[in-house]
């Protein structure tokens, strides 16, 4: 059975150097880079969703009647299976409203095996009333 070599390192460029370091740097340009953290927060031309902190407390008292109306309440965590974005944010601003344990997982966890028994390991640990996962593809 004839292999082909994997090419981990396709735009890399590596440099020996005597003293046995190897430096390993890509070969395409790197493009802009931001001078700082908060040039990201500049306006672009994408639209900036808005939410007031009316919005946010309103958002978060209708989660959690949501929630009670399902029988969920308190005594048990809520784990967060989804990227730091708005819905996240609010999800877990509702549990902390009402006093409900909040268990944010990272999404790197999601991908990292076929058969998720990382995820599965955490979960029968932490004992969920509720999954939250706001993108599909993080979902359990």
């Amino acid at each position: 059975m004839a292999t082909e070599p994997v090419t981990l390192f396709q735009d890399c460029v590596f440099e020996s150097y005597s003293n046995g370091q190897v430096r390993i740097s890509n070969s395409n340009p790197i493009g802009h880079v931001p001078g700082g953290v908060t040039e990201r927060l500049e306006p672009t031309e994408a639209e900036w969703r808005v939410v007031t902190h009316a919005d946010t407390l309103d958002a978060a008292r209708r989660i959690d009647q949501a929630l009670l109306g399902r029988g969920l309440g308190n005594n048990r965590p809520v784990l967060i299976l989804s990227v730091n974005d708005i819905e996240h944010a609010l999800v877990s601003l509702a549990h902390l409203h009402v006093g409900a344990p909040v268990v944010p997982l990272s999404t790197t966890y999601s991908p990292l095996s076929s058969d998720h028994a990382e995820l599965r390991d955490i979960a029968a640990s932490v004992e969920p009333s509720l999954t939250f996962a706001d993108h599909g593809s993080c979902a359990v």
